[in-house]
């Protein structure tokens, strides 16, 4: 066919004439024409075949992609009712179940811990005051942490490193031990140094290791710092490329290459504070991925998850509350009050299939405590394999470990989510996929001139 278009042009035959690019045009004709006829053939055969519908799946990874392998959701298949061949009524189908999510598998964070804990009167400090072991306290957090994420986020201490040191101010101001006691005994604390942050930079480089250089290789992930009040940290804060607000200021001008989250613990405190500031890390981490967190909003499924009647109007029902405000709390660290409110918390554990239900809860689900609660809570952040419909990870723990990680590939890699299209899609997906490759060869082989009008 095409042969006998050419022989009927004017020009002579030749076979730089099947190089034009009329002749390409042709060919596009021809297989969109094909193509339809292709998509009518399985249309009529459709109707006879059962659908499955579509898996969605979280990729195997190593490091880089956080989750080593979590599991995959099996595919479903609707079940076809029995023909009518007697007098018997047909019966009704029996409702699809709602699937159950999947919990991810367990991922290894490495974490360096640098614990300034000097001795002073010949004791170490935290011995000296009365205060916590700031390694019996870690090693709680990691349980607590582990439990708390459905088993998904296993803390290992490579390295614990006491130190005999007072870390240094920003504005190079550096304790000691006369000075420090001054500080802590005087009632108004007026003789505390003022600022009191401490100098993050040295934090990295100067305590007996380039930290930024274990994160870039991967030999740590974390770096959690001990210290005493007025020691001047924040309960976390992020460095690395388009780190952001942590619950403090991003940390820049490092030379980390990747996220680094650095925990400011207390041994003047205990678990439930360290709980308390992943908390506000996690609050953080997720205001971010979604753009943005507020009261009294349902916008979307981090507005929803930290709902709370008392400081939502418009709401008669609570989500899961926030790190200060339980479902039923009234006000601030409320979290031992035993009336109930309406909350659809339970609904959370199976994210991404909620109903809405709810159900009545009081502080006697969590001990009334704000350590319970805050176990509590944690135990009831999305931590499943998959994404969920609005694009994200149903696994909200990758958002809280390493942001930049999680949002590599645009959010998502491209083969987690499997998106069935339909025949009529599907052509103008194929036809289009063809004329660019169409368009391309012709501009290589003629230029753009083959292509601008005369």
């Amino acid at each position: 066919m095409a042969l006998m278009y050419l022989t009927k042009s004017r020009k002579r035959f030749s076979v730089s004439s099947l190089l034009s690019p009329k002749f390409f045009y042709f060919l596009a004709v021809v297989a969109v024409i094909t193509s339809s006829f292709n998509v009518y053939t399985s249309l009529r055969s459709e109707k006879n075949t059962p659908k499955s519908e579509p898996v969605t799946e979280e990729v195997d990874s190593d490091e880089k992609v956080l989750t080593k392998a979590e599991d995959k959701v099996l595919p479903k298949t609707t079940s076809q009712p029995e023909l009518n061949v007697g007098s018997e009524p047909t019966p009704a189908p029996k409702p699809k179940p709602t699937p159950k999510p999947q919990p991810a598998s367990t991922v290894t964070r490495k974490v360096l811990v640098l614990d300034f804990d000097p001795i002073v009167n010949g004791q170490r400090l935290h011995n000296l005051l009365g205060w916590e072991n700031p390694q019996t306290l870690e090693a709680q957090f990691v349980a607590d942490v582990k439990s708390a994420s459905g088993n998904y986020v296993r803390y290992q201490i490579v390295e614990h490193r006491q130190l005999d040191d007072f870390p240094v101010k920003a504005d190079g101001f550096d304790y000691d031990d006369e000075s420090f006691l001054d500080c802590w005994n005087d009632p108004d604390r007026s003789d505390c140094h003022m600022p009191d942050e401490v100098d993050y930079h040295k934090l990295l480089t100067d305590y007996g290791s380039d930290v930024c250089a274990l994160r870039n290789s991967g030999a740590i992930h974390e770096l959690w710092v001990w210290g005493a009040p007025y020691f001047g940290y924040y309960e976390s804060r992020l460095a690395g490329p388009g780190a952001f607000w942590y619950n403090s200021p991003p940390l820049t001008g490092t030379s980390c290459t990747k996220h680094l989250p650095i925990m400011g613990f207390s041994y003047e405190r205990g678990n439930s504070e360290m709980l308390e500031n992943l908390g506000h890390r996690s609050e953080s981490a997720m205001s971010y991925t979604y753009g943005g967190w507020e009261e009294n909003r349902t916008s979307h499924n981090w507005d929803r998850f930290g709902l709370v009647k008392s400081q939502s109007p418009d709401y008669d029902y609570s989500g899961c509350g926030s790190v200060h405000y339980a479902p039923n709390s009234l006000s601030d660290y409320d979290w031992s009050r035993p009336s109930s409110a309406k909350s659809t918390c339970q609904d959370w554990l199976n994210y991404p299939y909620l109903t809405g239900a709810t159900q009545q809860i009081g502080c006697s689900s969590w001990g009334c405590s704000g350590y319970g609660y805050l176990k509590w809570w944690f135990s009831h952040l999305p931590h499943f394999t998959g994404v969920a419909p609005d694009g994200k990870w149903n696994n909200w723990w990758r958002y809280v470990l390493d942001y930049r990680e999680a949002t590599a590939f645009g959010g998502v890699p491209q083969n987690a989510v499997t998106t069935t299209l339909n025949p009529w899609q599907e052509l103008l997906s194929k036809f289009l996929a063809f004329w660019g490759n169409i368009t391309t060869a012709l501009r290589s082989g003629f230029g753009s001139a083959a292509f601008e009008k005369k």
